[in-house]
């Protein structure tokens, strides 16, 4: 009997060493790949990058560390963006997303990979993926209840649309983008706050740039009456707001409309900014 304890024993200690043994090796493995992949990333070899990221990743894939390989097969997303492979970046993102929404539900950080697989869509031309990955993953972030989040969806909004700009792309799809942030502006923050006036000025704005002057004065109009109730703390941004206003009616040649903005906005510019008031 007491042999046969022993050798129970010795058996259980051979299966623990032996199971800490094939841990550590794992871990040294994932460690060692991990550390070639990035070094190759900070390289720029992104082939190299992404072929020892995709090892990380079928490391990681079937084993208990769910969190590491969301995140490692998100990186591998970034490398395929890097090495302009945006198909596979693409597919990368969306799985992504819906790992993340199957193992922990709408979470507040999938702002990221949505943020990720819009611009690669973008960069792709996918303008229209693009619009409605956007209002998906609005319906799903606006939906939460925390005031912050309507922050961080401005904030993703606002990301996405200077890509655009940087394409010099004024299309249906940014314009889309920005009607959906006005509405998350107003319904979080109300149509008097600076929030609102922010949103409200840039797509008044973009309709002026797009010669669309019927729908862009009255948003421009809406965000001087949000800076107008404001103006103690955003009185630059509500000089701004009236100017833009007034140069959109000098661009229509309603020079009348123009003269009383401008009548309204010259005392309050002289006494805001003083000797330093801008000449225009």
């Amino acid at each position: 009997t007491q042999n046969l304890l022993k050798y129970i024993i010795a058996l259980i200690i051979s299966f623990t060493c032996l199971f800490g043994n094939a841990q550590s090796s794992f871990s040294e493995k994932v460690d060692s790949v991990y550390a070639i992949a990035q070094h190759y990333y900070q390289l720029g070899a992104y082939s190299f990058a992404i072929e020892s990221q995709q090892e990380l990743v079928t490391l990681l894939e079937n084993s208990e560390y769910t969190d590491a390989y969301i995140n490692q097969l998100s990186m591998l997303g970034s490398m395929y963006d890097a090495n302009n492979d945006v198909s596979s970046a693409i597919s990368t993102h969306s799985k992504v997303i819906n790992l993340i929404v199957a193992n922990y539900g709408e979470a507040e950080f999938l702002s990221t990979p949505y943020t990720n697989l819009i611009l690669a869509y973008i960069k792709n031309g996918q303008y229209d993926s693009a619009k409605a990955t956007y209002k998906k993953f609005g319906r799903m972030y606006s939906s939460l209840d925390y005031i912050e989040n309507a922050e961080g969806y401005l904030y993703l909004a606002a990301n996405i649309r200077e890509k655009l700009q940087m394409k010099y792309v004024y299309s249906e799809a940014e314009l889309g983008i920005a009607k959906s942030e006005i509405t998350v502006a107003k319904d979080y923050f109300g149509d008097d706050s600076p929030t609102y006036g922010k949103v409200a000025a840039y797509i008044g704005n973009l309709f002026v740039f797009l010669g669309d002057f019927d729908e862009g004065i009255p948003y421009l109009k809406k965000s001087v009456e949000a800076y107008k109730q404001n103006q103690s703390g955003y009185k630059e941004e509500y000089i701004k707001a009236l100017n833009n206003l007034a140069d959109a009616y000098i661009s229509l040649e309603n020079y009348p409309e123009a003269k009383k903005i401008i009548d309204d906005v010259l005392p309050i510019t002289i006494n805001y900014y003083g000797d330093d008031a801008p000449e225009n």
